[in-house]
């Protein structure tokens, strides 16, 4: 008998999995974190947006991200939008080309063992599926902290705002995805 913890990463798939992980967001995140509501309105309107990395029955983190609309694209990196204003009217689920990545958290005891390696990864494999359907994707994010900004520029992501010209006080990343960059990532 094998007695490996079991790793597993898939989409949330109950309130219950989701407030655990709210809850890891609001720890890590605190005043800056989407409050509650608003991520449960985004969940509740695009259940594919949150992905949770399970170790035997237990979340250890997760990863949120929103099909969202130019003028929301552009709004949050000109410092018009503040991450916690968007609304559900703003995601485009039919024919997404932005996707905001909103979260990325792991619990603190797990940190370092490359778990949002793998969560990054994962959503990879799902942006290379969405870019050969739609032509081209550009993903934006925020970086909460100098290893947010690390990963996400690890990943590829150029800084195209600076924290003092954002509502939000982040620094504002940008990852143009084509079937040609594809090879890349």
């Amino acid at each position: 008998m094998n007695n490996e913890p079991l790793l597993l990463i898939r989409k949330l798939d109950s309130e219950k999995e989701f407030f655990l992980l709210d809850d890891l967001y609001q720890r890590c995140f605190g005043d800056s974190s989407v409050p509650t509501l608003t991520q449960r309105n985004w969940w509740y309107h695009y259940s594919e947006g949150i992905t949770g990395i399970f170790l035997d029955d237990r979340l250890i983190g997760g990863m949120s991200y929103w099909p969202i609309d130019e003028q929301t694209f552009l709004m949050l990196g000109d410092g018009r939008l503040r991450e916690r204003e968007i609304d559900c009217g703003r995601f485009n689920v039919v024919d997404p080309h932005y996707i905001y990545i909103s979260d990325i958290a792991i619990e603190p005891e797990f940190r370092g063992l490359s778990y949002t390696d793998l969560l990054l990864k994962h959503f990879i494999v799902s942006l290379k599926m969405l870019v050969e359907i739609t032509g081209s994707v550009t993903v934006c994010a925020f970086g909460y902290s100098k290893a947010g900004s690390g990963i996400l520029k690890k990943y590829g992501f150029k800084k195209i705002a600076d924290a003092k010209n954002t509502s939000d006080k982040q620094d504002y990343y940008v990852l143009e995805v084509s079937p040609h960059s594809l090879s890349v990532l």
